[in-house]
This record gives C-alpha cells, structure tokens and sequence, in this order.
C-alpha cells in the first residue's frame, strides 16, 4: 500500500551548504514537481546521461486515475511552467528545464540545470575541493 502522497512539500530541512554540494548539489534530495502549487509528481533516482544533462525517474503522486496521468501528459510539459521544488531543502530550482517527456512506459526524463546553488564561503569551497580530492584519490 502506497503512504499518504503529500499534496504541498513539508517544512523545509535546513542543510548546510556544504551538505548540498556533497548531495551533489540537491540531487540526492530528489524533487517535487508541482503545477498551480499543487504537487503533482517527485523526480528520483538520478543519474548523469549526457554532458549538463541528468536523468531523473518520474513517480506520479496522487490519488487518482486522473492526477495520476497528468504527469505523462506532454501537454503539461510543454505548455504549463512546472516547478521543481527540493524534497529536503525546499528550494525552488529556477532555471530547470526539461527534454522531451516521460510516459508510464518509459518513466524517465532528462533535465538540465535541476541542482541547487548553494553560497559557499571560501572556506567551504577549499573543504569542498579536499572532500572531492580525496574521495577521487580513493577510487
């Protein structure tokens, strides 16, 4: 059985900038995908496809048939502006766009600029360069 599907994001999580950036930038996070400022479905399950452009697995959130469907449908792809709403921070990611559109049975949708831009101070961005140095040394 499916857990209640949230109908608006939940009380944002405060995350430190440096934890963003190691999430790899909020995509570790996931999305919710909203529409008139109703969630209509959550973005997961990312993975890089091509340079700047990530996939994300489409879940559709809602109780019915209907709402269901409205996240397949190119139409609202196309013509309405979608809002991609982090799960944990709750930040808005203005620039992202999508190409082409999901459907129930190729449930994936590549996206460019989906990430978040946190402000790291120079300190954290000197951690953040060690962090990934060393994590790539260890491969």
């Amino acid at each position: 059985m499916k857990p209640n599907v949230p109908t608006a994001p939940h009380s944002p999580t405060r995350v430190s900038p440096r934890d963003i950036a190691k999430a790899s930038y909020g995509r570790d996070f996931g999305w919710f995908m909203e529409r008139d400022g109703v969630v209509i479905g959550q973005l997961t399950d990312w993975r890089f496809e091509d340079m700047f452009w990530c996939s994300y697995a489409v879940e559709p959130l809602g109780d019915t048939e209907e709402q269901r469907r409205v996240v397949y449908d190119p139409s609202t792809w196309q013509a309405y502006p979608l809002t991609f709403r982090n799960r944990v921070t709750g930040d808005v990611a203005t620039d992202a766009i999508a190409s082409g559109t999901p459907s129930e049975g190729q449930p994936r949708v590549n996206m460019r600029f989906l990430y978040l831009r946190p402000q790291l101070s120079w300190y954290e961005r000197l951690q953040l360069w060690w962090w990934t140095h060393r994590r790539t040394r260890e491969r």
